[in-house]
């Protein structure tokens, strides 16, 4: 939405995709760069600035809503599924516990 912060931006969308309403954001780290780049199912082609937050504070039940992705679930560290390079460098940095925020 026109106007809207970068954190304003993942409480909308973290509720329109999963159907959980999230607070106290944190700010994980700021992704960009030649490793942002992807290409799309429907031919689409990007360079990402990825801005992404963390919380431990949310409610609501998981839900698949949209088609913008395969399936939701909370994982632990040690059972990850296989996942796409684009999410890939800030799930990589969430497992090895690196210093906050990362800018890459």
């Amino acid at each position: 939405m026109f106007g809207e912060s970068f954190e304003e931006t993942a409480i909308r969308e973290t509720l329109e995709e999963t159907g959980l309403s999230v607070d106290s954001l944190k700010l994980f780290g700021i992704y960009s760069g030649d490793e942002g780049y992807a290409t799309y199912e429907n031919g689409d082609r990007v360079y990402s600035v990825q801005v992404i937050f963390y919380t431990h504070s949310f409610s609501g039940e998981i839900a698949q809503s949209t088609d913008e992705s395969h399936e939701h679930r909370f994982f632990s560290r040690e059972d990850l599924p296989r996942l796409h390079q684009h999410q890939r460098r800030f799930i990589d940095d969430w497992v090895e516990q690196v210093n906050l925020p990362v800018v890459k």
